[in-house]
């Protein structure tokens, strides 16, 4: 019972490390938003763009290796017999990866609140709440 709670925590590490963080396409679209709503400068646009680009180029490697991981779970997920060791060893290292990027990405998200004047950051305090009400709305129906 003990190895297929922790073979079915593996599983599921796994499935929640094949989530990735939302594409390019929606990200521009959030700073899109984010520009007009806020009324940025110039130079806050070119500063935020600045810690965007400088924080993507930093994830890209991280990203790489974790991809590589999960391939390396998957193989060993599909060898009879299971490969628990190398299972249990990859998915603390893809573990690892995701912290990194996770801390990376909120270091960006506070460089990023750094450029803002008080007056925009509670202006985009209170658009995350009106998102957060209007997202999880529809769930309660």
């Amino acid at each position: 019972m003990k190895h297929f709670t922790q073979l079915s925590l593996s599983a599921l590490f796994l499935l929640f490390t094949s989530l990735s963080f939302a594409g390019p396409h929606h990200e521009h679209h959030k700073f899109e938003i984010m520009k007009e709503k806020l009324e940025l400068t110039d130079d806050q646009v070119s500063a935020i763009e600045a810690i965007h680009e400088s924080q993507k180029s930093s994830a890209e490697p991280i990203h790489k290796e974790l991809k590589t991981i999960k391939k390396s779970i998957h193989q060993a997920l599909n060898a009879s017999p299971i490969d628990e060791e190398s299972v249990r060893s990859l998915s603390l290292e893809a573990a690892e990866k995701k912290a990194e990027l996770m801390i990376m990405k909120a270091k960006s998200r506070l460089l990023v609140e750094e450029q803002l004047t008080k007056e925009q950051f509670a202006k985009m305090e209170l658009l995350k709440q009106k998102f957060k009400q209007h997202r999880f709305k529809g769930n309660r129906d």
